[in-house]
């Protein structure tokens, strides 16, 4: 890509590699992973032609979450919000590849994710203060079977 002065990477993260969700911990750790590894592509890459996108949704209308890595609790309530929230496959891969057209850094495509990512960034104390207390009200259940 070097030598041609072209290309491209997009990487696929999630908002959970900005977002912090309690009791995500190993897999906002993961996601937050490819964040920063594109960000330092992008600046070691700077000026040569090739660019470099990351994508940071939310739900998208897939089966990921019923593979039994996370808890059943965590099962019924990412479908829920898959249904409910999630963009599906198709709109995501366009919204991305578009953004990586206009040379985006960041695909944040969902509206939960934007504000997610705006309200870290205006008042990040009182986001991780409301996070804690919504995390103690989270169902604590056995992370056995999720391998944790």
């Amino acid at each position: 890509m070097r030598a041609a002065g072209k290309g491209g990477f997009i990487n696929v993260a999630s908002a959970a590699g900005f977002a912090a969700a309690p009791l995500m911990g190993p897999y906002n750790v993961g996601k937050a992973g490819v964040m920063s590894l594109s960000e330092t592509m992008a600046a070691e890459l700077s000026g040569t032609g090739i660019r470099v996108t990351v994508l940071c949704p939310t739900f998208v209308k897939t089966n990921v979450a019923i593979d039994g890595r996370i808890t059943d609790t965590g099962t019924k309530l990412a479908g829920k919000l898959m249904a409910s929230t999630g963009f599906s496959p198709e709109r995501i891969a366009v919204d991305t590849l578009n953004k990586y057209d206009r040379g985006r850094l960041y695909v944040v495509p969902q509206i939960d994710a934007k504000l997610i990512w705006r309200l870290k960034r205006i008042a990040p104390a009182l986001y991780t203060r409301t996070l804690g207390l919504l995390g103690r009200f989270a169902p604590q259940e056995s992370t056995e079977k999720a391998g944790v």
